[in-house]
């Protein structure tokens, strides 16, 4: 999948390569049922910033890291206690393994249309690699 154009500058999701990625929820709250977006400042679609966003439904989480106009690698995974267990799909088919805390990132309120967009596509994608 991919974006607009994109970046030079490699993401912190992808500078290490493997098949997990777990997201620790230390001092966030349990999550429940819905879709949630987090940056690394908590103004959305901020050049050269990375998001994370993603749906929580039955204790399953699926969504996408990305920077605004560049492309994004989608996850699925499961919540358990207070962390997300995750594998991450690449642009390439490449498979991530990184440790990321949401504690490093802000939680943003408003989860706009292309945020919903990049979850349901990256859901399409888990439907497709299901079968």
């Amino acid at each position: 999948m991919q974006g607009a154009e994109v970046q030079a500058q490699q993401p912190e999701w992808q500078q290490q390569e493997s098949s997990a990625v777990a997201v620790s929820l230390k001092a966030q709250p349990s999550l429940q049922d819905g879709t949630y977006l987090y940056g690394r400042t908590q103004k959305p679609e901020q050049a050269q910033t990375e998001y994370f966003v993603f749906r929580v439904r039955n204790q399953r989480v699926i969504g996408a890291f990305y920077m605004p106009q560049s492309s994004f690698d989608c996850f699925r995974g499961d919540l358990k206690a207070k962390q997300l267990e995750l594998t991450v799909m690449g642009y390439e088919q490449q498979v991530y393994r990184h440790t990321v805390s949401l504690n490093s990132y802000h939680p943003i309120g408003e989860v706009s249309d292309n945020d919903l967009r990049l979850v349901e596509a990256c859901q399409a994608d888990a439907n497709l690699a299901a079968h």
